[in-house]
């Protein structure tokens, strides 16, 4: 949720000899390996698809705002999802700070011409409940991903879906 170079200082950051330069490698290896790889076992959430379908039938733009770098969030979401259902996919770039900072949600609003009221961030972790806190965006939290219902109600989320079919109830009910 924090990003490549947050997970290799939580993984190795206190490791004898761990420097710039080590974890440098350290990302340029794991970027050659996951880019060969990183669609190995990666499915999408049962039922995500056909609510993804639902609201593009229903006019309703979605988009992505990952942490990870910018060409594996493409290349994944292209992968696994039919063209068309996303407005905008984006990762980690370098002109924009990673979550949970605002700004890449910020872009992807100003991009597709949302305001905040029209615009709900969805996510499974805390990190998604504080960039949407940070960005003024109401949060629904889902309870299947990487954190539990009480951590994404304690960060704030309004809602909680334990479906994706209760994503879209909760949808139609704003």
């Amino acid at each position: 949720g924090n990003g490549l170079s947050v997970l290799a200082d939580k993984a190795v950051g206190t490791a004898k000899g761990y420097t710039p330069a080590v974890k440098e490698k350290m990302l340029s290896d794991f970027s050659t390996y996951y880019t060969a790889h990183c669609m190995d076992n990666t499915v999408p959430y049962d039922g995500i698809p056909a609510l993804l379908d639902t609201l593009r039938q229903r006019d309703v733009l979605c988009a992505v705002n990952s942490n990870k770098p910018d060409a594996f969030t493409k290349k994944l979401v292209r992968a696994l999802f039919k063209e068309n259902l996303f407005a905008e996919i984006r990762g980690k770039r370098d002109d924009c700070e990673r979550k949970p900072s605002p700004m890449g949600a910020n872009a992807i609003m100003q991009l597709l011409g949302c305001t905040l009221k029209e615009t709900i961030y969805i996510g499974d972790s805390n990190v998604d409940a504080r960039t949407a806190k940070n960005a003024g965006l109401r949060f629904c939290g889902v309870s299947w991903g990487f954190r539990t219902p009480e951590e994404l109600l304690s960060e704030g989320a309004d809602y909680i879906a334990d479906t994706p079919a209760d994503i879209l109830k909760y949808l139609l009910t704003l």
